[in-house]
């Protein structure tokens, strides 16, 4: 400890100078032996003070070798790797104890926060000069872990604080798909669902997870979707699941690009969606994105007549609807009306004071003009065109029907039900627009599995599901907000990975937003970052800390009449003590590779962990 009471401070990682004492009682010790002979004196006299100063030299050489020890340690936070066999026995362990193992480390605790202060004002390369060759090799300040590396052991945190979310924090090659490795391979062996959605598409989670799935004997729940591999990727029906039919318009709005979103057109692309999607369940179609994109540019007429022709029949009888028809119904004098003209006449003439809101709006669409619409949906149009074209038709609108298609669909409602494993990658770097439209609309149908989980499934037969979202600045809206709100309800444990704050409040659009996001977070785990906005809203999580340091002064007494009179020197030393934060940002900037703070909910304060490289067998 740095002070042992309130009169005693000591300052940390200084030279080990109890091995000069020490040596210097070793000397004496073997002088106190040999002076005897050489004297010709009794011997026992020698021997006793010879054995008491070699007690003295053991005792400082102790105290020399802990500070010593205390130095080397700084140099012993570097890179490990660890067997699959290995680690594979840590989450067994941690399963069966209700835990997760989340890597190797130690408690945060007042030592290491003053110890970390001190080096960080008087400097690393001062106290350790040889520590920078292993800086560079290991690319961060791995000293920071060398503090506790004495106390190291497997952090294990109850499984419970995962209901709810884990927002991760970390620059591009900080370790946080590695972190997600872990914590993915053991929800998939806890036999819980999993979701993990890869903007970019890392190439190794897909060989990891299904490597796990085979594993554990499950590879028959493993699912893997790409919009660049068709051939090996399942058909995923993103507009299945829905409570209200306006859902789906909804969930359509919310994949636009961010320019798209919070306007008039958007309000309009909007309504027509919806118009169209509530005549296609009136007439039991089922709404996908493909038909829709057709409706939109190729009219709804077809759409509209279909719905006119069922609610007109379940109404009037066909011998009244033929009348009409004969009497001239429908049709101006010497004109041929079309069939959606007549069966519109009959509607608003036979039925005007049974008029459906359904069958109003599908009418009123059909009925508005060709140009105008095109003008007032020109985001809508595109990027339904870009999500049904190619290969993304058959596999965003599925059509279970085609005998010579044997792929797989899935539906987020049969993946949770079933607890299966799904890698979605989005190839986000080929196309930015469509990579985010596929994530935002994945998510908002995963909120409404999980509300029709929350409000007609009971507890007991909850599998937990686990929705692992890498680089979430990709893909978040507002269903990512329900989730948080429905999930710890319906046990739906929800990680984000983030690189900076300012991408969240980039893609929701406000900070106000961000910080709903963030305050929902039961833990916090943060690895290298840039920018001191992240670091310190990291650091603020923990409250500030007292720092304890030594202020030493010196100063010059004259006590003569004149300047040859008598001077003396003053030297004092006072303990001072100083807020501060218990994390500093800086150092949040400077982590290696794969090490990062955990502030677990519940545990009052945070734990310094790192994850090995993992060796898998082929």
């Amino acid at each position: 400890m740095l002070f042992r009471n309130d009169d005693f401070f000591e300052i940390p990682f200084r030279p080990p100078y109890e091995f000069i004492s020490a040596a210097t009682f070793l000397v004496c010790s073997i002088s106190s032996i040999l002076l005897p002979i050489g004297l010709k004196i009794p011997p026992e006299p020698g021997q006793v003070i010879a054995a008491v100063l070699f007690i003295i030299a053991v005792w400082q050489f102790s105290k020399g070798f802990s500070k010593h020890q205390e130095l080397a340690s700084l140099k012993k936070g570097g890179v490990e790797f660890m067997d699959s066999s290995e680690i594979k026995k840590k989450y067994e362990e941690a399963k069966a104890k209700k835990k997760f193992w989340l890597g190797k480390g130690f408690y945060w605790d007042n030592d290491k926060v003053q110890r970390a202060h001190y080096i960080r004002n008087r400097g690393i390369e001062k106290l350790l000069p040889q520590h920078l060759s292993g800086q560079k090799e290991f690319n961060g300040a791995h000293w920071v872990h060398g503090l506790g590396k004495h106390d190291e052991g497997d952090v294990e945190p109850n499984i419970d604080i995962l209901n709810g979310m884990v927002i991760i924090y970390g620059t591009t090659g900080s370790g946080k798909t590695r972190l997600y490795e872990v914590l993915i391979s053991q929800a998939i062996e806890r036999g819980e669902a999993v979701i993990f959605i890869d903007p970019k598409g890392d190439k190794d989670m897909p060989k990891i997870m299904e490597a796990t799935c085979r594993r554990y004997g499950i590879s028959d729940k493993y699912l893997y979707f790409h919009p660049a591999k068709p051939e090996i990727s399942v058909r995923l029906d993103v507009l299945k699941n829905w409570n209200r039919y306006t859902e789906i318009a909804s969930r359509i709005r919310m994949a636009l690009p961010v320019e798209g979103k919070g306007d008039s057109f958007s309000e309009f692309a909007w309504k027509v969606v919806n118009d169209i999607v509530g005549a296609e369940i009136y007439i039991n179609e089922k709404p996908n994105l493909f038909r829709i994109k057709n409706y939109i540019s190729g009219g709804v007429a077809e759409l509209a007549q279909r719905a006119l022709e069922k609610y007109c029949e379940s109404k009037l009888s066909k011998e009244q609807i033929k009348s009409y028809i004969n009497n001239g119904g429908g049709q101006a004098p010497g004109a041929k009306a079309s069939k959606l003209d007549v069966y519109i006449s009959v509607y608003q003439n036979l039925l005007a004071d049974q008029q459906d809101g359904v069958i109003n709006d599908i009418v009123e669409l059909a009925k508005h003009d060709r140009d105008h619409l095109a003008k007032m949906v020109p985001i809508l149009t595109p990027l339904l065109t870009k999500l049904t074209t190619g290969p993304l038709r058959e596999l965003l609108s599925p059509d279970d029907s085609d005998p010579y298609d044997n792929r797989l669909i899935a539906d987020n409602k049969k993946i949770v039900a079933e607890g299966m494993v799904l890698c979605m990658a989005l190839d986000s770097l080929s196309d930015s627009t469509i990579g985010s439209a596929i994530g935002s609309m994945e998510l908002a149908d995963l909120a409404t599995v999980a509300g029709d989980r929350y409000n007609y499934v009971g507890e007991d037969q909850y599998v937990p599901v686990n929705i692992f979202i890498d680089e979430a600045a990709e893909v978040l809206n507002d269903s990512v907000i329900q989730l948080m709100n429905k999930g710890r309800g319906s046990l739906f444990r929800m990680y984000l990975a983030t690189q900076t704050v300012s991408d969240l409040v980039a893609r929701l659009g406000s900070k106000e937003k961000a910080n709903m996001v963030m305050g929902n977070a039961n833990t916090t785990i943060c690895l290298r970052v840039k920018g001191t906005d992240t670091a310190e809203q990291v650091c603020k999580i923990l409250d500030k800390v007292d720092i304890l340091s030594i202020e030493s002064n010196v100063s010059l007494n004259n006590s003569g009449p004149n300047a040859l009179g008598e001077k003396s020197l003053k030297y004092t030393e006072s303990k001072k003590k100083t807020q501060d934060y218990a994390i500093h940002p800086s150092m949040l900037l400077n982590l290696p590779p794969l090490h990062f703070f955990a502030f677990v909910s519940g545990a009052q304060g945070a734990y310094k962990c790192k994850i090995p490289i993992i060796r898998y067998d082929s």
